[in-house]
């Protein structure tokens, strides 16, 4: 009979090694982002924001071969201040991808524009988040708002 106290670790390290893997294989949640979802001073809104992960192509889905977090809306400039607005993405440990960024130029009067945005790198994510940003000139900061993180499983 296996002494208990070596047996324990060692389940406990299986345990922790197949889960990563198994929550990566699955992949594939979806939902939406809160309706709308402003940034902080409201002048930057996403209507009807969704989310969704790519599953592995192993795992018997439809999938491209760089799984990724998607997100789409409809991105408006909300308020007349001569300011435009974005979307950036980001995932897992890195930073914000601004070339998954989607842009809205036109003020406060113009509708608001669909957006579809992919943020991927070389490993399938397992969590991802968005910020919603009013871009101001100069030294003056950028005024953002992100979600809280989604995640693939």
């Amino acid at each position: 009979m296996m002494n208990p106290r070596t047996l324990i670790p060692a389940v406990i390290g299986a345990v922790a090694f197949l889960m990563p893997a198994a929550a990566i294989a699955g992949g594939g949640n979806a939902g939406s982002f809160a309706h709308p979802f402003y940034n902080s001073d409201s002048s930057a809104k996403l209507a009807q924001g969704t989310w969704r992960f790519d599953c592995w192509a192993e795992a018997n889905c439809d999938s491209p071969k760089i799984p990724g977090f998607y997100y789409y809306g409809k991105l408006k400039d909300s308020a007349a201040d001569g300011d435009w607005v974005y979307t950036d993405g980001k995932i897992d440990g890195y930073g914000w991808a601004h070339s998954a960024s989607a842009e809205n130029h036109k003020g406060s009067d113009s509708p608001a524009i669909s957006i579809a945005q992919k943020v991927s790198y070389s490993d399938p994510p397992g969590k991802g988040k968005i910020q919603v940003c009013r871009h101001r000139t100069g030294l003056i900061p950028n005024v953002c708002t992100a979600s809280n993180w989604k995640y693939a499983d």
